[in-house]
């Protein structure tokens, strides 16, 4: 009986054992599995990251070629304009000296000719004006436009003075001085309308376009005013001719409107 005892004893030491070794191990082995997951997550971001480090650097090269060709053309550029305010130097100079020598032959001019050098050398020898100049296009199709309706070209192409406003439609002169105005619209198809050029209140232009036949059309008036700083200019459709339809603008026709200083007062 002692004997049996010892072996159960012995059978259930040895069964608490193995059990309790699986157990072990299944854990162990569950720990490594989930050890060797994370390695291998951690492996793929760091391939990643390896990826988006070549990535940076060669758009690091790209733009610092771009920064190149920046700082060259930047370079070119005031070469060019230290040219050009040299050649205006020079010209200056000369305009002078030779006037100064016509002034300083005068007295050698028989008396009939002295009135007429006179007149020549009290003359005004024109100056280049400020640059101001704006050109605009349509880039949408204004739909049943209706009377006094201001046409906003919304893409500016030129804005030398920033006096277009591309949300208004607006173009307020800097500077006094007298300027060519002009625009071009596309009418739709069965679409007819009056236009007409703006200087603040009053209306410097009128044109009526018509695309009611089979040909299509557009039209383009040309106004020559002066304008003082703060006067506005607005293309607007007419109050008092017939209105009806769209002004077509987009990518292949392109209604436009454009303006530029041509002389000082």
């Amino acid at each position: 009986m002692m004997a049996v005892c010892v072996i159960r004893l012995l059978f259930a030491a040895s069964f608490v054992l193995v059990v309790f070794g699986n157990s072990f191990d299944t854990k162990l082995f569950s720990k490594i599995e989930h050890i060797e997951k994370i390695l291998k997550l951690q492996g793929n971001e760091i391939s990643e990251l390896k990826s988006t480090v070549k990535s940076q650097k060669r758009e690091i090269v790209r733009l610092n070629d771009v920064i190149t060709k920046l700082q060259t053309l930047y370079t070119d550029a005031k070469l060019v304009d230290s040219a050009d305010e040299k050649l205006t130097n020079q010209s200056t100079d000369y305009l002078r000296k030779q006037k100064e020598s016509e002034v300083n032959h005068k007295t050698d001019l028989p008396a009939k000719d002295k009135t007429r050098v006179s007149r020549i050398l009290s003359a005004n020898i024109p100056v280049q004006s400020s640059s101001v100049a704006f050109y605009a296009q349509l880039t949408i199709v204004e739909k049943d436009v209706g009377h006094h309706h201001p046409i906003v070209f919304d893409r500016v192409i030129t804005n030398v003075g920033n006096a277009y406003n591309k949300h208004t439609g607006v173009f307020t002169a800097t500077q006094n001085g007298i300027y060519a105005i002009t625009f071009t619209l596309f009418p739709d198809r069965n679409s007819y309308f009056g236009v007409d050029i703006f200087k603040n209140s009053e209306m410097v232009s009128q044109i009526f376009t018509d695309h009611r036949g089979q040909s299509f059309c557009g039209t383009t008036p040309v106004s020559v005013i002066t304008l003082n700083t703060g006067d506005t200019v607005f293309v607007r459709t007419s109050s008092n001719y017939f209105v009806q339809g769209n002004v077509i603008g987009g990518e292949n026709i392109k209604s436009s409107f454009a303006g530029w200083k041509i002389a000082d007062i």
